[in-house]
């Protein structure tokens, strides 16, 4: 298994990175891991020091986009439709 696993100290430098406001890709940068590593200890761990560290907003998969592109845009002001959509299919 490529990189082993966390030891302690590599946890504690993520709680750290966190705490000082860092993101997940510079936190394993530094700890030489992929930020993916550092994103699955935090998220598979909620209970522990991370839960205190200010971290980033969590997005949905697909992207943070990804809910927008499923519901449509925001109803722009004065648009004919307020905004709804209708879905069509083709039959």
């Amino acid at each position: 298994m490529p990189g082993g696993r966390l030891t302690h100290e590599d946890r504690q430098r993520i709680a750290d990175g966190l705490a000082e406001g860092l993101g997940y890709t510079e936190i394993g940068r530094r700890l030489g891991r992929p930020a993916s590593t550092v994103m699955r200890e935090v998220t598979r761990n909620p209970g522990t020091a991370y839960a205190a560290a200010p971290h980033r907003a969590w997005h949905p998969p697909g992207g943070p986009r990804q809910a927008e592109l499923l519901s449509g845009p925001a109803a722009e002001p004065g648009s004919p439709d307020g905004g709804s959509r209708s879905v069509s299919t083709i039959a």
